[in-house]
């Protein structure tokens, strides 16, 4: 529900943060460092990757988190129990197998690895960007 709720949003933010950070680093490297300007598009930025990196790591969380709690349902003292609690517990942990994976566009995870290929992407397009500018 929650993924239903917000993947469109955080997918166009998480494909318009490469554009910005491209656009905003390029903008930076022409201002001058001590001009206000030059401090507010930096703060920009720093705001702009600090939540991209916020949702990323959530997502990182959440799944692994949701890996781990399978095992440690099964190291729970399950034997002891009565049938009723091992039949719910045996069910809970089918339904996890697979752990819970948070999306944006229903196809980008939200992970660490998003994370850094997402500022490695902006990197790159602003290194092409800051080479066509001084030729």
């Amino acid at each position: 529900m929650l993924e239903n709720t917000y993947h469109a949003n955080i997918c166009f933010q998480l494909c318009g943060t490469v554009g910005i950070i491209c656009i905003v680093g390029l903008r930076i490297t022409i201002t001058e460092p001590e001009s206000v300007q030059f401090y507010s598009m930096l703060n920009y930025m720093l705001t702009m990757l600090s939540q991209l990196f916020l949702y990323c790591w959530c997502g990182n969380e959440l799944t692994t988190k949701s890996q781990d709690l399978r095992e440690w349902l099964y190291q729970c003292p399950w034997y002891e129990q009565d049938g009723k609690f091992r039949k719910s517990l045996f069910t809970a942990m089918e339904r996890m197998k697979r752990p819970i994976i948070l999306k944006a566009g229903h196809y980008i995870p939200l992970s660490r690895p998003t994370f850094v290929s997402i500022l490695r992407s902006s990197y790159s397009y602003f290194a092409v960007l800051n080479q066509a500018k001084n030729k």
